[in-house]
């Protein structure tokens, strides 16, 4: 996790990527997607939940709750 975790808060620094941008990066075994997903509830990614989430939807790193 930790590898993918850093590689995730690397893409998704600033201005953030796209979920799209993220999930391109998985090797097929859907562990990063995964993490993505883990990093989001735990609160250490921001997505806008409040609207519908699409490929395109921007993940930004929350550096005050990054603790990985």
């Amino acid at each position: 996790m930790h590898l993918h975790a850093e590689l995730i808060r690397s893409m998704a620094s600033g201005v953030g990527a796209s979920l799209a941008d993220l999930f391109a990066r998985d090797d097929g075994s859907g562990e990063l997607k995964s993490v993505v997903w883990h990093l989001v509830w735990c609160g250490q990614l921001d997505l806008d939940l409040a609207s519908s989430i699409t490929e395109g939807s921007r993940v930004t790193v929350n550096e005050e709750l990054w603790d990985v």
